[in-house]
C-alpha cells in the first residue's frame, strides 16, 4: 500500500466507534453509582462534557451525580444545562423533582414530574419517581397504583419492587412484601437496596436472624452506610435471646390498637375475670403474676438487652 494514497474516511464508522466509546464510559459510571463512588463518577462525567458539551443525557448525569452527593447548587445548574440543550430531557426533570421534593416543595416536584410524564407517558422512571414522592407524602393507595402501573411498562424495574414491599410490609401483608424483596434481589442480588428492602421485610414480619444477614451484606457493599449500620444494631438487638420474645410480643401488639397499653390493660382484664369467675385463689395467683411478670418483662427488655450490647456488642 501507497503511504501517500489517500484513505478513504467514513463519518459514519467513526461516528459509530465514538458512540461506542461513550457508552462504554457511561457503563463505567454506572458502576461507580452502584457501589456509591459519586467523586469518581463526577470526574468521569465532567471528562466526558469536555467532548461532548452539547449532550443533554450527560449534563442529566451530571446532575443526578451531584444531587446523590448533596452538592444541591451544582444539580441544579447541571439539570438546568440539559434543559438548555434538551428542552425535554426527562432525567434533567427527575433531578429537579428530587431537589423541589428536598426543599419541601412537594406540589412542585408534583408539576415537575407531571411534565416530564407529559413529555413520555411510557417513560418507568418518571412513573416511579412520582410514586416514590406520593409514598412519602402517605398517599400509599397512589403510591401502589403507581409502582404497579410502573411495573407494567418495566417488569424488571427493582426499585418499584422495592417500593412496593414497603407499602406492603406497612400494610403488614407479609407474603407480598416478601414476594416483591425477593424478585428484586433476583433482578439485582448485587445491589444493596436489594438487600435493604429485604432486611427491612424480615426484621417487619419475624425473621430477624434473616434481616441480619441482609444488613450485613448492605455494609458488606457500602461500608460507610450509617442507616444501614444503624438498621443492623436493631437488627441484631432483636436476634439477642434477652429480647427476642419481646420482638415477638411487640409485632403483634403493633397490629392491635393501642400497642402496649392493651397488654396491661389485659392485666387488669384477666384479674378482674378470674374473680368473677370464682377461679381458685391459687391459680388466679399463679395466672396473675405470671401475666404480670411478662408485662414487666417487656417494659425491661429494650434497656436490658441495650446493657447487654455494651457488654457484647454487634459484630
Amino acid at each position: 500500500m501507497d503511504p501517500n494514497e489517500d484513505i478513504d474516511f467514513d463519518p459514519a464508522v467513526a461516528e459509530d466507534v465514538e458512540e461506542r466509546i461513550l457508552e462504554q464510559r457511561m457503563e463505567k459510571v454506572q458502576r461507580l453509582l452502584e457501589i456509591g463512588r459519586f467523586a469518581e463518577s463526577e470526574r468521569e462525567i465532567r471528562g466526558l462534557l469536555a467532548d461532548h458539551p452539547y449532550n443533554a443525557e450527560l449534563h442529566a448525569a451530571l446532575a443526578y451525580v451531584l444531587f446523590q452527593s448533596e452538592k444541591f447548587d451544582d444539580a441544579r445548574r447541571a439539570a438546568l444545562d440539559a434543559l438548555g440543550v434538551d428542552a425535554e430531557n426527562v432525567r434533567a426533570r427527575i433531578v429537579i423533582a428530587q431537589l423541589h421534593e428536598h426543599s419541601g416543595e412537594h406540589s412542585q416536584a408534583e408539576k415537575t414530574l407531571l411534565e416530564a410524564l407529559a413529555i413520555d407517558p411510557m417513560d418507568a422512571e418518571v412513573i416511579f419517581r412520582y410514586a416514590l414522592l406520593t409514598y412519602r407524602a402517605g398517599q400509599l393507595d397512589k403510591a401502589q397504583r403507581l409502582s404497579e402501573r410502573a411495573l407494567a411498562i418495566a417488569p424488571g424495574l427493582v426499585s418499584a419492587h422495592q417500593l412496593l414491599s414497603a407499602i406492603a410490609t406497612e400494610r403488614h401483608k407479609s407474603g407480598a412484601a416478601h414476594a416483591h424483596s425477593d424478585i428484586s434481589l433476583h433482578f439485582a442480588p448485587d445491589e444493596d437496596s436489594s438487600h435493604w428492602a429485604k432486611g427491612h421485610v424480615c426484621l417487619s414480619t419475624g425473621r430477624p436472624f434473616a434481616a441480619r444477614r441482609h444488613f450485613r451484606e448492605v455494609l458488606r457493599h457500602a461500608p460507610g452506610d450509617q442507616a444501614a449500620l444503624e438498621a443492623l444494631v436493631e437488627a441484631d438487638r432483636c436476634c439477642r435471646l434477652i429480647y427476642l420474645p419481646a420482638y415477638y410480643i411487640g409485632l403483634v401488639l403493633d397490629r392491635v390498637p393501642g400497642g402496649p397499653f392493651v397488654l396491661w390493660g389485659g392485666f387488669l382484664v384477666v384479674s378482674a375475670g378470674m374473680r368473677s369467675l370464682d377461679v381458685p385463689d391459687h391459680v388466679r395467683g399463679f395466672v396473675s403474676f405470671g401475666y404480670l411478670g411478662l408485662c414487666i418483662y417487656t417494659w425491661l427488655a429494650r434497656p436490658l438487652v441495650k446493657l447487654w450490647m455494651k457488654i457484647v456488642p454487634t459484630k
